[in-house]
């Protein structure tokens, strides 16, 4: 059985860990930043192994960020990343009209995902998390005539 759920604070270690050993070093967090108040961690739980997990960050009255989304790599392929977007957006939309992310250039396969999901391209960040990488920012609408 798979679940997403508010990560625990004695869970929050773990999370830093799967964050950090899937996602590329300039987008990496601290024990201290999982612990935000404006960071809402969530954990994709496979028969109560934690397998997978995805964030919402505060940003605006009116926008939040979807971050640190990751499923450790044996598990990918098997649609739990579409599931954690699904939640995410029916999470984030409870309280903010406007959703968005950042998606390495160079991920084909979350590019991918987020498009089919209602995603668009907002603008591209070069060279932001270092020299070689650039990253789109995608966003997704409540309404889609607030675009």
């Amino acid at each position: 059985m798979v679940d997403i759920v508010r990560a625990q604070k004695d869970e929050l270690d773990e999370v830093v860990e799967v964050i950090n050993e899937n996602i590329p070093l300039a987008k990496r967090i601290t024990p201290q930043k999982a612990r935000s108040k404006d960071l809402k961690l969530y954990v994709l739980k496979m028969d109560g192994k934690i397998i997978g997990c995805c964030g919402i960050r505060h940003r605006t009255q009116n926008a939040c960020e979807l971050v640190h989304g990751v499923v450790e790599k044996e598990y990918r392929g098997k649609g739990f990343g579409r599931k954690m977007i699904e939640f995410m957006i029916e999470e984030g939309f409870k309280d903010y009209n406007k959703l968005f992310m950042t998606v390495n250039a160079n991920n084909e396969p979350a590019l991918k995902l987020a498009s089919s999901m209602g995603f668009v391209e907002e603008g591209l960040l070069k060279h932001h998390f270092k020299q070689e990488s650039h990253v789109y920012i995608l966003s997704k609408f409540k309404h889609d005539n607030t675009r």
